[in-house]
């Protein structure tokens, strides 16, 4: 009897082992992507202490590259963070905010629209970025540095979708799908990545590139091609639904960018869906000039902010969101106040170098900045 009791626990703890290994090598494994920012978000996420962010913002890059949480905290005092990677798929929000509320308990959930738009652009006008291949990537991304569980499982589920030479296993264990030497980094920066303790930044990665580019000219109208399908209008519910079930405010945004006409018709089409249900949602393209965003010099391209102009769309968001919502659900110790102000004192030395670069570009581009001063 104590032979099988013995033998099963060490089955058991084979198997323990077994599966701590395959995880940590998925982490290992895993590429880097824009600075490692995309693949290493979550791992990021995961080492902050517990209930502590009043917001969490949710979605691409049209969120991580407009949003500083320092500078959030500085001016309004709410604590956020921000899970955003590339192309990120609309469908999985709800995914992540159930991996949110395990570890964090935010008055509210900020959700960017415009990778809900993007999308359905690219599959009608059948885009590289809407092959299925792109589409495999983009979920990897995501789930790539997610902790084991079952909401990880069922999002890799419900989202894969078949592509040649892919399977979805891949995705569900990372250490089959970046063995090769395809992936290759540094093994000393490998390692590095199970050891991440917390981003000094919270989640703060904005640049100082300059291009400058045109005034929105499209109005937003119905052209009769570019609006929502009712399987977009139901990711749209089902968001909601979930943000009520964990009991959390909702907030969905659309981030300043130079559209064109089809982006300017499925932004109509989203926002009359959003009038019809009584959502909550912000169209910041609407308040270019309360924002006091110039064109010539606060993008890097043509949906994108640079730094100076994240700064004054934070600014401009933080105050939105700290005059329509009660911030009442953390209470930060002495030793996470003082963790928050190390980190506003480290983001204005990046900032205050990346300005200084962002002044830089700006001559080069041949642009008029405002004077930057010291």
């Amino acid at each position: 009897m104590k032979i099988a009791i013995k033998r099963i626990v060490s089955a058991i703890l084979f198997f323990v082992i077994f599966f701590a290994v395959i995880m940590y090598a998925g982490i290992i494994g895993r590429p880097y992507y824009n600075g490692a920012y995309n693949y290493d978000i979550w791992q990021y996420f995961y080492a902050e202490d517990d209930n502590t962010h009043n917001v969490i913002n949710i979605g691409s890059s049209a969120i991580y590259r407009y949003w500083a949480p320092m500078v959030a905290y500085d001016e309004q005092g709410f604590t956020s963070f921000t899970i955003g990677t590339t192309r990120q798929a609309f469908d999985a929000v709800p995914y992540i905010i159930e991996e949110v509320m395990k570890t964090q308990n935010p008055d509210l959930i900020v959700v960017e629209t415009r990778s809900l738009i993007n999308e359905r652009i690219n599959i009608i006008d059948d885009t590289e970025n809407a092959n299925p291949d792109m589409r495999s990537w983009e979920l990897g991304v995501l789930a790539g540095g997610m902790n084991y569980s079952s909401t990880r499982y069922n999002m890799i589920h419900e989202l894969y979708i078949d592509t040649e030479g892919d399977c979805e296993l891949y995705w569900h264990i990372p250490i089959l799908k970046y063995h090769s030497l395809e992936y290759s980094l540094p093994l000393t920066e490998r390692l590095a990545r199970i050891r991440n303790g917390k981003d000094p930044l919270k989640s703060t990665y904005l640049v100082s590139n300059v291009s400058a580019i045109t005034e929105n000219s499209a109005k937003k109208q119905l052209d009769g091609q570019y609006y929502l399908t009712d399987s977009d209008k139901a990711s749209i519910d089902r968001i909601v639904k979930t943000a009520k079930d964990h009991d959390v405010d909702l907030l969905f945004v659309s981030t300043p960018y130079l559209m064109d006409k089809r982006h300017a018709s499925m932004q109509q089409s989203f926002e009359d869906y959003i009038l019809e249900k009584n959502y909550s949602f912000i169209d910041l393209n609407d308040y270019i000039d309360d924002i006091g965003l110039d064109m010539k010099t606060d993008f890097y391209n043509s949906t994108h902010t640079n730094v100076v102009g994240a700064e004054k769309v934070t600014s401009f968001l933080a105050k939105y969101l700290a005059d329509n919502y009660k911030f009442d659900n953390v209470t930060l110790s002495e030793k996470q106040i003082k963790e928050w102000n190390i980190s506003c004192e480290k983001w204005a030395a990046e900032s205050e170098k990346l300005k200084k670069q962002w002044a830089e570009n700006c001559l080069d581009a041949n642009t008029a900045p405002v004077e930057y001063n010291d």
